[in-house]
Order: structure tokens, then sequence, then C-alpha cells
């Protein structure tokens, strides 16, 4: 409901249109000229603006709620030097000025930080017990392992499901803005998938010397993927394979 249809129309039009990869190309060569000339002092600042911004907001976190993962407040602050490069360049082309970027950098800061006290919870599912759970939970479902009930058809062979997400990269956009026709990647991947549905992987040919677990399931995809997209400036990256919700393995090469 939040979402601007005609305002994802134009910015999907400007994308098309090369003026958003144009924005990004004078942004970065921004970047290498007003900081780059001296990469020492460079990097050393952001060093200290880094390590700023970490305490300050490790002191805020601490203080709105009792757990948050170790890793937020580095994320946070890796987030506040990126967003402090944009500001800078839009003043540099006088898009916005020095008011301007202060209230920006105050505004995005609440916003980071109010959005991780209200995930903070999200802590909580990384206790050792709920980690043991949900790993126990994976196997089971994936089929690496079993619980046999005497007396039960639970131990009788069944079927699981799988998420599958394949990620593809391109060295240039086509005349009309995109990498590769969704449909021509979806159609290659049913392809594949079709002949794994409803089917006793173990019995498959090519899963006949190893075990197909998920790891093995997303490098047979990943090379079969690899063989029918790869080419005319195209790539396979990775894929990924789901066990569960919170459970999944990647593969690249």
């Amino acid at each position: 409901d939040d979402m601007d249809l005609a305002l994802m129309t134009e910015y999907q039009q400007l994308a098309a249109d090369g003026v958003l990869a144009s924005i990004m190309h004078s942004y970065i060569d921004w970047l290498r000229e007003t900081y780059l000339c001296d990469e020492n002092n460079f990097v050393q600042g952001l060093v200290d603006t880094f390590k700023k911004y970490r305490t300050e907001v490790t002191a805020e976190l601490s203080a709105r709620c009792e757990n948050f993962h170790t890793r937020v407040p580095d994320t946070l602050a890796h987030l506040m030097i990126g967003f402090d490069f944009l500001l800078a360049f839009l003043n540099a082309k006088e898009e916005i000025g020095v008011q301007d970027m202060e209230n920006y950098k105050l505004s995005f800061k609440n916003i980071i930080v109010n959005s991780s006290v209200r995930n903070s919870s999200i802590v909580e599912n990384e206790n050792y017990s709920y980690q043991f759970c949900d790993k126990l939970k994976s196997l089971l479902d994936s089929g690496r392992c079993s619980v046999n009930f005497i007396g039960s058809d639970c131990r009788n062979l069944h079927g699981h499901n799988y998420s599958v997400v394949v990620n593809v990269a391109a060295e240039k956009l086509n005349a009309i803005g995109i990498a590769l026709d969704f449909k021509l990647l979806k159609s290659a991947l049913d392809e594949i998938l079709a002949e794994y549905d409803h089917h006793n992987l173990s019995e498959l040919p090519e899963f006949q010397a190893v075990n197909p677990t998920s790891e093995i399931l997303a490098q047979t995809i990943f090379r079969r993927m690899c063989a029918k997209l790869n080419g005319n400036g195209v790539k396979v990256t990775w894929v990924r394979i789901g066990e569960s919700e919170n459970s999944a393995v990647t593969y690249s090469e």
C-alpha cells in the first residue's frame, strides 16, 4: 500500500535511459578525484570515522534495548559512512546545502537506529539452544537425518521442499535496460528442477556416486545453469539452496 507505482515507473524509465548509470559514474569519478589523491589519509580517515560512529551507535543501542547483535553497530557505522559520502557528493554538485546535510545525517541515523531497536529481538534467535534446534530441523527437513518411530510410517521414504535462487551478472545492460530476460532464466531453471521434482534424488544417475546434500544440489544446479546461460556477457555467479526458512547454502565457482 505504501508503494508509489508512478514513481517506480519513473525510476524504471530513468534506469532504461541510462540516467542512473550516468549519475553513478559521476559519483565514482567524484570519489576518485576528491579522496583517492591521498590514499593513506583517506584510509585513516575512514578508520577514525568508523570507530567514532560505532562508539556512538553502540552507546545509543545499549541505552535503548537490552540485546542487540554485536555486528549491528559495525553495520550501522558502515551505512552512516556511505551516506556521508552521498551527502557530500550532492553538496559538491550544489543539490543540497550544508544545513541540509546535517539534517539528513541526523534523520538517517535515527531511521537505522530505530529500525535496529525494533528488530533487536532477533538476537534471541542467536543463542546456542535455538541454533541447535534450528540446525536439527533443517537436517530433518532436508532428509539428511531422520527420526524413526516404532510402528509408524514416518520412517518411510518421503519428500522435502527446497527453495532455489539463481544469481546472474552481466557485463552490461541491453538496449531496454535489462541483463537477462527473467523468462529465459526461469525456463532454464524449470527444465533442471523438473528432473528432480517428485523423484528420489539418490536414484538419479548424477547422484549415484555422491550423497544429494543441499551443497551437492547447489553445485549441480550451478554448473548446469552455467552451461545453459553463460555467454554473451552473461554469467551465473551463484546458486542458493534453502533447506528451511533460516537455513540455506550458497555455491559459486
